[in-house]
């Protein structure tokens, strides 16, 4: 009987698309493309989920050849990097995309009564405030928020405290509800 074969580690598939194979780029998509969009359909409030996604594997297609990852880890950082700032208003706009001329809340971060009701005050915050807080959902940890959306750590707490208070305002004082 023969063992199947696992999927290529995200590596192996970016080597072998450096060495020509473009079953390399292919698998890489495969096993990045679903994540990605999900993340991007949370962090990106324009519904440009794709294009945010299809834009982050073209800028992948530019660097390539520059980009040097020793572990998985790292090349999907990558890709998440990319998106998250492709998803900040500030960002993008004012730039066309190379190619072209909803919040999931976390129960063990949030209490919110309504995901419509924190939808809605999400989108009174600023780019800045509701991208640290969508990623803060997420689980991620506040200096790889920073990292991940090129923030100094102090920046990325100042927003982050900001938000918590104007959250607070707009959902009703509930010290539960966000505390990091």
């Amino acid at each position: 009987m023969q063992n199947p074969r696992s999927a290529p580690s995200l590596v192996d598939c970016h080597l072998r698309f450096l060495a020509g194979d473009p079953a390399g780029f292919e698998d890489l998509h495969s096993a990045l493309f679903d994540p990605l969009l999900r993340h991007a359909a949370r962090h990106d409030s324009r519904g440009h989920a794709n294009d945010v996604v299809g834009e982050a594997f073209l800028r992948y297609l530019v660097r390539a050849r520059s980009l040097d990852f020793a572990a998985d880890a790292q090349l999907k950082k990558w890709f998440l990097v990319v998106v998250s700032r492709l998803c900040l208003p500030s960002r993008r706009s004012g730039r066309k995309m190379m190619g072209q001329d909803e919040l999931s809340a976390h129960p063990a971060r949030i209490e919110a009564a309504d995901n419509g009701d924190l939808e809605a005050a999400l989108e009174r915050l600023t780019p800045a405030q509701r991208a640290i807080t969508r990623l803060w959902l997420e689980d991620y940890s506040m200096a790889e928020i920073a990292d991940a959306l090129g923030f100094s750590s102090s920046k990325a707490h100042r927003h982050w405290r900001r938000a918590k208070e104007r959250l607070g305002d707009l959902l009703g004082d509930n010290d539960d509800t966000c505390q990091a």
